[in-house]
């Protein structure tokens, strides 16, 4: 069995897309 989250490559995509998240959140109440 694979597990996706073994993949670091899943992981840094993951940290990518809570940093724009972040971002977008920061533009809208800016």
């Amino acid at each position: 069995m694979i597990r996706l989250f073994d993949f670091p490559s899943i992981e840094k995509l993951f940290k990518f897309y809570n940093l724009i998240l972040l971002s977008m959140s920061l533009i809208i109440a800016g």
